[in-house]
């Protein structure tokens, strides 16, 4: 660490500024004296201590004793990181130097592990593409009098759902998607029975298939792009939740490759990560705005803001065309038996044949596809989706999707779960 910056930090163990003049905060924060002082300090435990009015004799108290202070919190952050930066600027001129480390050293690939690829149970009878759902060609061939009834999943909030009225359709008849991209469905048949390849009996063996899938809703109006922006780049980012790009290179290497090699990727070496966790990564993304630039949302916060009011990119690009955001989080809530599949189908694989289909749909696109679920708890289980993903690029190369559109490649932050943080 450089003198300039050691000073600054006083060797991470204790910070002390004097403030000449304290922000006024929008939520009404009182005002800091010109003559008081902030002091943050760190004690071995690592628990952070804050203390205010110090010409005043209050003690220090504990962080987490402290919570309803959240506004101040912000503001003594929003101060050291402004201090830290500035202390980089001066010593370097441009900042910090960029490490170089290597993804496959020793002291990361011993804590390395190779799981097993995910399988998922059974064969699911219903497929969708875009607004058309199917019964698929192969229950068609083996099953005979089948009829699914339909249920649309509507969704009132982020975590709370209603299932529309049933509607029936019968054999190979097609059920259109209207209300809702997500639909819960239950078929019946009559399975042929078979041995050796050979009809043997008909009629004795009744199967019902109970699954969820989902496709894009055709009342959603696609608009057509502005005058003048019709040569615009379509957007897709493309991210995996808790994955440094280390790990994605450790552990995805066939996609590492092809990303590289023959996509022609350009690799942001550079480019790191504004704070800590997910709102730090993507809100500088999405908004041109730093976490600590924006109003506190979070569900511990006194604040009961929301998202919705954020200055978010996508609002101006539903003008240009179509938009559509998908995040693995549990399946939504649908109560499917497997952690990491819907049906027959790999979660994650199903977040890549869903982000496929919303390439091909007409209009000007931008699209956000982030899986969680296998990346989320377990630092080696993304490995799972190397060959899915080569496979998920080699169809928009072959496509020439790239041609049109700008492809980001992304990761929120390092693994939680680990050893060794990435």
């Amino acid at each position: 660490m450089n003198h300039h910056l050691q000073d600054t930090l006083k060797n991470n163990n204790f910070l002390f500024s004097q403030l000449n003049k304290a922000e006024e905060k929008r939520q009404a924060v009182p005002t800091i004296k010109p003559e008081n002082r902030i002091v943050l300090a760190r004690i071995s435990e690592g628990e952070f201590l804050q203390s205010y009015n110090v010409g005043d004799g209050k003690k220090m108290v504990p962080l987490t004793q402290n919570l309803q202070r959240e506004p101040d919190l912000d503001l003594t952050r929003r101060f050291i990181e402004n201090r830290i930066e500035e202390a980089l600027r001066e010593d370097k001129g441009s900042g910090c130097e960029i490490p170089h480390l290597d993804p496959f050293a020793k002291e990361i690939m011993q804590f390395d592990k190779i799981l097993p690829p995910i399988t998922c149970k059974g064969k699911d009878w219903v497929r969708c593409y875009h607004s058309e759902c199917r019964v698929v060609k192969s229950i068609l061939e083996t099953t005979k009098n089948v009829v699914c009834k339909y249920q649309d999943i509507i969704y009132e909030s982020d975590h709370k759902y209603h299932l529309g009225p049933p509607t029936q359709v019968d054999g190979d008849k097609p059920y259109i998607l209207d209300k809702s991209d997500h639909v819960k469905i239950k078929c019946t048949g009559t399975h042929e029975k078979r041995y050796m390849g050979v009809l043997k009996h008909f009629g004795l063996l009744s199967s019902t298939w109970v699954g969820y899938t989902l496709g894009f809703r055709k009342s959603v109006e696609r608009k057509p792009a502005p005058p003048f922006r019709e040569d615009t780049l379509n957007v897709l980012i493309f991210g995996f939740d808790s994955t440094s790009k280390n790990g994605f290179i450790r552990k995805m290497p066939k996609s590492y490759k092809y990303l590289k090699n023959t996509v022609k990727a350009t690799i942001l070496d550079g480019y790191n990560i504004v704070g800590d966790g997910t709102p730090a990564a993507l809100f500088p993304i999405l908004t041109g705005k730093t976490e600590l630039e924006l109003p506190d949302a979070r569900k511990k916060s006194i604040t009961n803001a929301t998202l919705d009011s954020m200055p978010f990119i996508f609002y101006k690009l539903k003008e240009d065309g179509s938009f559509y955001l998908e995040e693995a989080n549990g399946r939504k809530g649908w109560g499917t038996a497997s952690k990491y599949c819907i049906g027959d189908t790999p979660q994650f694989q199903l977040m890549m044949n869903i982000t496929d289909q919303f390439l091909r749909l007409d209009g000007k696109r931008f699209g956000f596809t982030f899986i969680a679920d296998i990346t989320h708890d377990n630092a080696y289980m993304i490995s799972v989706a190397d060959d899915a993903m080569v496979r998920f690029l080699q169809t928009l190369e072959n496509r020439n999707v790239f041609e049109d559109t700008l492809f980001i490649l992304i990761g929120d932050h390092g693994p939680r779960e680990l050893p060794v943080p990435g």
